[in-house]
């Protein structure tokens, strides 16, 4: 069974507003035993990692979504994949920055190079 969950994740917390801090910080808040830092939800959205069932409970109760739908439904409703998905976010991120007009469309090579810079960032954080 193919697994939404790094998608989903990521659908949500963009649907909602949050930053990966917010939703870190709103995690840590359920459960004091566990702390969840920012660049684990980046590493959960990217698909680096997995996390712990206790972590998807509590992501699910965050969000008010099933546990079930969290991990093995498309919640987008677009059926888009993560590097469909991936190429529209950062596109928006650069027009909101400045960066990118909306009339213009990123290939695939200048997705990848773009890509290549967050991953590192993601690296050393």
């Amino acid at each position: 069974m193919e697994s939404y969950f790094s998608t989903n994740l990521k659908y949500l917390r963009l649907l909602n507003k949050d930053s990966q801090e917010e939703l870190a910080n709103k995690i840590n808040k359920i459960d004091k035993e566990e702390t969840i830092h920012y660049t684990t939800i980046g590493r959960w959205e990217n698909g680096n990692r997995e996390p712990s069932i206790n972590s998807v409970i509590k992501i699910a109760d965050v969000y008010e979504v099933p546990i079930a739908d969290l991990v093995a439904k498309d919640l987008s409703g677009n059926g888009r994949n993560n590097e469909e998905m991936e190429k529209e976010l950062i596109k928006k991120a650069l027009i909101e920055k400045g960066f990118m007009n909306e009339d213009e469309d990123m290939n695939d090579e200048q997705f990848e190079v773009v890509m290549k810079i967050y991953k590192e960032f993601l690296k050393q954080q």
